[in-house]
């Protein structure tokens, strides 16, 4: 039928090629064009990733969504938790840890092959009330006794955030003297709710959570040397490893865009770099 209506109109052949390049366009320029959504899986890509990730990954899966129509649902929370109920057999595709022996436990306990980089770098600082009158240049200034109440992320839960404020004043020496002030958040951003609210008078979080807060400001960055590595990994687990859209996903978090809100946010964007392997002996350990 075709070769028929080719031979009594030649001009139809070009149409027919027309026809043939614009669809292999479509695909080579994006899956955003509702042609290729007829193709697009109806499942969400589930990600799990940490509390002090939210902004960031927010913005970045509505780009994402937008550009592909693959629905992506995140779920946020203390890194800890999260790779908890991954061990006990929750679905999902991505973990974007705010630590590596957690992404570590994650892999080994589920004994599965998967894609993982480290995405991410962050900073931990000292912030108080935007409005406060009072400074803090050094983190010994907490130790006058006109600071009653400073918050950070629960440590003996294993938040990471709080793992790493404690080394943080264990080797500074201080941990003794201030652990009387301390109030603990089941993550970094019950630990930031305190500080916003004027609960505390001061909180030890990520500098990317205390960019995001309008109520708050920073008084002091603490030396990254004073803490283990402050690093984000990103994992594609056993289920998404199945799933082009939970692999496309994951790609997009290491592109250029994703670069430039990541930074935005006050984030280090460090996709690419080599993992190193430790144990979690290595983790409790420096809880000590």
């Amino acid at each position: 039928m075709l070769i028929k209506i080719f031979k009594e109109n030649p001009k139809s052949i070009l149409l027919g090629k027309s026809f043939v390049i614009g669809l292999v366009l479509l695909n080579i320029l994006g899956c955003n064009n509702q042609f290729l959504t007829l193709w697009l899986p109806s499942n969400p890509v589930i990600v799990y990733s940490s509390s002090s990730t939210i902004d960031a990954l927010e913005e970045i899966r509505d780009h994402f969504s937008q550009l592909t129509k693959i629905p992506v649902e995140l779920n946020f929370g203390s890194t800890a938790t999260l790779a908890t109920q991954i061990i006990q057999g929750s679905d999902v595709d991505l973990f974007l840890s705010a630590d590596q022996m957690w992404a570590d436990n994650v892999v080994s306990s589920r004994n599965i092959s998967v894609k993982r980089i480290k995405l991410l770098g962050n900073k931990l600082v000292v912030a108080v009330p935007k409005k406060a009158e009072y400074r803090i240049k050094s983190i010994e200034d907490m130790l006058d006794s006109s600071f009653r109440v400073l918050a950070m992320a629960n440590p003996d839960s294993l938040v990471p955030a709080g793992v790493y404020a404690k080394q943080v004043l264990k080797n500074l020496n201080l941990w003794e003297q201030l652990s009387p002030k301390l109030v603990y958040g089941e993550n970094v951003r019950t630990a930031l709710h305190y500080l916003e609210t004027e609960s505390v008078q001061a909180a030890i979080v990520y500098r990317t959570d205390a960019l995001a807060s309008s109520l708050v400001r920073i008084e002091l960055e603490l030396s990254s040397e004073l803490h283990r590595d402050l690093q984000y990994h990103l994992v594609l687990l056993e289920q998404g490893n199945g799933s082009d859209a939970a692999f496309h996903f994951f790609s997009y978090l290491t592109g250029e865009e994703s670069r430039q809100i990541f930074k935005k946010k006050g984030f280090d964007f460090i996709a690419g770099t080599k993992v190193s392997q430790k144990t979690m002996n290595d983790f409790f350990f420096s809880l000590d």
